[in-house]
């Protein structure tokens, strides 16, 4: 039996970095926010018009009654 030592100025350094099931989500839900705002900027004009044409539409309805 023998044992052997090496002594080196270079130094092996083993690092292991994980990627757990929050993170991942964490990075899902970012995404999901991203696509929520973009989505809701570009729809929000278009909702904000056709509510404006259905009380428009509302206010001036003229109702005609058979008497």
């Amino acid at each position: 039996m023998s044992i052997h030592m090496i002594l080196t100025a270079d130094i092996n350094k083993i690092e292991r970095q994980t990627y757990d099931l929050l993170d991942y989500l964490g990075d899902i839900g970012g995404l999901i926010e991203i696509i929520y705002y973009s989505t809701r900027a570009l729809i929000m004009p278009f909702a904000a018009m056709r509510i404006k044409a259905l009380l428009v539409n509302r206010l001036y309805h003229l109702s005609v009654s058979t008497k």
